[in-house]
């Protein structure tokens, strides 16, 4: 018999879900190693970007998110644009990003 749910990433646990305020099969969700994940809970397809290991955009400079001892910044928040499909995603480091859905 074969278990369908989401796989996360590397064995990493979810630190934030957020569904889509006009698709009501659509989730985000937020992981420890910095990971957002886009679940389509209807087929259960899932597409994930690594936010904390994207260069981020900061006053013009490429800036990498790791902490102290260079491990990858949790997702803090996610938020999505009522109006648009983006997503906002705060991290643990205070580093922000906008994925566009």
């Amino acid at each position: 018999m074969e278990q369908k749910g989401l796989k996360t990433p590397h064995g990493q646990r979810p630190c934030v879900i957020k569904c889509h305020p006009k698709r009501a099969d659509i989730l985000a969700v937020g992981f420890e190693n910095g990971e957002v994940s886009f679940v389509n809970v209807s087929n259960l397809r899932t597409f994930s970007v690594a936010v904390s290991e994207s260069s981020l955009k900061f006053a013009g400079k490429d800036v990498k998110s790791y902490d102290e001892d260079d491990q990858l910044v949790a997702v803090a928040g996610l938020s999505w644009d009522p109006h648009e499909d983006n997503l906002i995603v705060s991290l643990d480091d205070g580093n922000m990003a906008m994925i566009t859905f």
